[in-house]
């Protein structure tokens, strides 16, 4: 019998929503955190349903783990890339 783990499309979903807003607040130099409300709302454009403990339980688990330092109040905290993968001029 083969047993096989499957990712949640969501989840990757979510995971690229947060690689986006990560990489625009880079671009723009502001701060890496967005309203949990306002996620919640892009996802939800994306055809994600979520709620606020939906998204809480998920920031724990991969990938999103590796995109969200955690979740205070009504903010989410994204993690700061450890190197940059390009230079841009």
């Amino acid at each position: 019998m083969l047993i096989r783990e499957f990712q949640d499309p969501s989840s990757t979903k979510l995971a690229a929503l947060g690689q986006f807003l990560l990489g625009r607040a880079q671009d723009t130099n502001a701060k890496k955190t967005v309203n949990v409300n306002t996620f919640i709302g892009l996802a939800r454009d994306m055809g994600i349903d979520i709620t606020p403990e939906r998204l809480q339980i998920l920031s724990t688990q991969d990938p999103l783990r590796n995109i969200i330092a955690n979740i205070e109040d009504d903010t989410v905290v994204f993690k700061a890339p450890a190197t940059k993968l390009w230079h841009q001029t």
